[in-house]
């Protein structure tokens, strides 16, 4: 992986925007507004998500392979990168549950969600839903650092495959985490393509990818079978992104830029808008509610997150003269 990949953040841009239109319209179905014609997204744009598990699965491996680190430096750089922005989002929830603009949460249930175990402790998603997401990344990462410590280059993904495989017999995960392996094998894949043979792999790739996923629409049990329905698509435009021309810095790019912070912001922000009564026709509120799920989605990743996020790294990797947490290899 050399060079800036701006097509894996286009992907990140295109997998925000289903999620956030998948909620736009279950959401506001689940308010009465007449949007019957759109049902149908619902279940499917979720195949957002398995294009985020494909490109989760890419970049472990692509990253690791290009400057190894240790299983400790790899957990504190996933820590650093998920975990800020995603308690910061928590505990707003929480505080808006106190008063009593949401549902309540029991303790163990907002402390479960907190510690990234929601589902395997309390057997629900975390306080804010697609929090499940990252609990399935955060296995994933627990998965991979012991693929580290245990196998060597060669071995890692050999390791890493039967890591996830315990992960989903024993631990009860659905098979929906082998999405992240898929992703782990282009990485290793890949490389050893004939580069002059990259942009007709593409654009197959592509064709193939997007026919996959377009057949899937509508298609009942997709969402039971979305490791083929949705993840095999995911993968093959992942190849697309990676071996077609990349495109250049603008709107797209910024999208994907701001793409983590529009996924954890938006449920919150559609639910709060699309109750407001506000005196205009319901096509434009509903409009409205995913323009501004849209912009806050980028101002948090501008306000919030990314101070956050370099406040953790600090932390993490200690200032540049004097005390580390833990020495980095």
């Amino acid at each position: 992986m050399t060079g800036k990949l701006n097509n894996l953040q286009a992907m990140r841009a295109v997998a925000a925007g289903m999620i956030l239109v998948l909620h736009g319209v279950s959401i506001a179905l689940g308010l009465g507004y007449p949007l019957e014609s759109l049902a149908m997204l619902d279940p499917w744009a979720n195949a957002g998500v398995d294009l985020f598990f494909v490109l989760s699965g890419y970049l472990m491996v692509a990253i690791q392979d290009r400057k190894a680190r240790s299983p400790w430096r790899f957990a504190a750089d996933r820590a650093a990168r998920i975990l800020p922005l995603y308690w910061f989002m928590l505990a707003i929830v929480t505080v808006a549950g106190m008063a009593g603009l949401f549902a309540p949460s029991s303790a163990a249930h907002i402390l479960a969600s907190f510690a990234l175990l929601s589902q395997p402790l309390v057997g629900a998603d975390p306080i804010l839903y697609v929090g499940w997401t990252l609990e399935y990344e955060a296995w994933f990462y627990a998965a991979f650092a012991g693929a580290i410590a245990l196998g060597s280059r060669v071995g890692l993904l050999p390791v890493l495959a039967i890591a996830i495989a315990l992960m989903v017999m024993v631990a009860g995960a659905e098979w929906v985490a082998f999405e992240f392996l898929l992703g782990a094998m282009v990485a290793r894949l890949l490389p050893r393509l004939d580069t002059r043979r990259h942009r007709a792999v593409g654009m197959a790739a592509l064709a193939i990818g997007i026919c996959g996923l377009l057949a899937s629409l509508g298609l009942e049990g997709s969402y039971d079978l979305r490791l083929i329905a949705w993840g095999l698509p995911a993968t093959l435009l992942l190849v697309a992104a990676l071996t077609l021309p990349q495109i250049g810095e603008g709107a797209l790019t910024r999208a994907g830029d701001a793409s983590y912070a529009l996924y954890l912001s938006h449920p919150i922000v559609l639910q709060l808008a699309l109750s407001i009564d506000v005196p205009l026709p319901w096509w434009a509120q509903w409009a409205g509610a995913m323009l501004l799920a849209f912009l806050a989605g980028n101002l948090l990743h501008r306000r919030v997150e990314l101070p956050l996020t370099e406040a953790a790294r600090w932390l993490t990797k200690g200032p540049r003269l004097g005390w580390r947490l833990r020495p980095a290899p």
